[in-house]
């Protein structure tokens, strides 16, 4: 289990540990192969607790990535504001993204890897996050072209795809399990970023 800090602040503490908890299991598991006994086993609370606060396995694996795309999100946000030239805030923005993943492994494993897989609603919430996360990105081009106007503001579908490329890239990282070398995408990722946005300019 991740010693990091939990990236989210849960009101209750047997609600994030039961979160926490979960993505661990699930991580190491997959999905199917969890149990709400392996959740609160691991979270060291009782089956009572865990009804308390979700119905089933799969409303408390949504409302983990519900948390952490949330909070991930708030991060790119922010990450995406420091800076005083576009190529800073972009390299801000991809290392931000980047290491928030890799402090978080078991959740990021669970958005890009279990979630498509674990039935229709994780993968429609999955898809709903990833059509969150580009218009995030569009609203973070759209302030950037108001500061530089040699950066493109994106269409949603323009996004969507680059979130996509992204994903597949972390994706791959999962499958391989070398989710804790992700800083090494960053040239990558800045790279694809830049001469979409900026037209190759740097």
């Amino acid at each position: 289990m991740s010693t990091t800090p939990p990236i989210e602040s849960v009101t209750s503490p047997a609600r994030a540990r039961l979160l926490d908890a979960l993505a661990d299991s699930v991580a190491e598991k997959g999905f199917s192969a969890t149990t709400i006994t392996d959740v609160v086993g691991r979270a060291h609370v009782s089956r009572r607790t865990f009804y308390e606060h979700f119905t089933d396995k799969e409303d408390c694996l949504l409302a983990c990535h519900h948390a952490f795309s949330a909070a991930l999100a708030r991060k790119l946000s922010d990450a995406s504001q420091r800076g005083t030239t576009s190529a800073e805030r972009i390299t801000g923005t991809v290392a931000a993204l980047l290491a928030a993943l890799q402090q978080h492994p078991s959740e990021a494993r669970v958005y890009f890897v279990e979630m498509a897989a674990a039935g229709d609603r994780p993968r429609q919430a999955r898809r709903e996050t990833q059509h969150m996360l580009a218009t995030l990105l569009q609203e973070i081009t759209l302030r950037g072209s108001q500061r530089n106007p040699a950066m493109s503001a994106l269409t949603h579908e323009m996004a969507l795809a680059l979130v996509g490329a992204i994903s597949e890239l972390i994706l791959d990282a999962a499958e391989r399990d070398a989710l804790s070398q992700l800083a090494g995408l960053a040239p990558t990722v800045e790279a694809l970023l830049t001469a979409v946005l900026l037209g190759r300019q740097g």
